[in-house]
């Protein structure tokens, strides 16, 4: 059976509207922090130890304003699918990127 799932992929801010909009008029936008975010991430954290995901090679997409993306999986019949999104936060920024840990889950064991 082919799954369909739908998540977000790309940076926000952690903040509520006002505070953002606040950062965003001294310079602080979504659109400058993506680059710096990934030269941060692939410098400082570079391959997960707990993930795996080397995020020096995570898609563009991770690095831009948050988006609806949809994506889909085969799961065999008798199974469950757990899907893990792989994101970050780093100061005002979450960071959701386009990579993901699928467990399939026996339903009878």
């Amino acid at each position: 059976m082919t799954c369909i799932y739908n998540y977000y992929v790309g940076t926000s801010y952690l903040l509520p509207g006002p505070e953002s909009e606040a950062y965003e008029g001294i310079g602080f936008n979504l659109p400058a922090a993506g680059g710096a975010l990934m030269i941060n991430y692939a410098e400082n954290v570079g391959t997960s130890p707990v993930t795996g995901v080397d995020w020096a090679a995570v898609g563009n997409s991770t690095w831009t304003p948050r988006a609806l993306e949809q994506e889909n999986t085969i799961v065999p019949p008798g199974f469950l699918a757990e899907v893990y999104q792989i994101g970050g936060k780093c100061g005002m920024y979450s960071i959701e990127s386009n990579e993901f840990d699928i467990r399939l889950i026996d339903e009878e064991n």
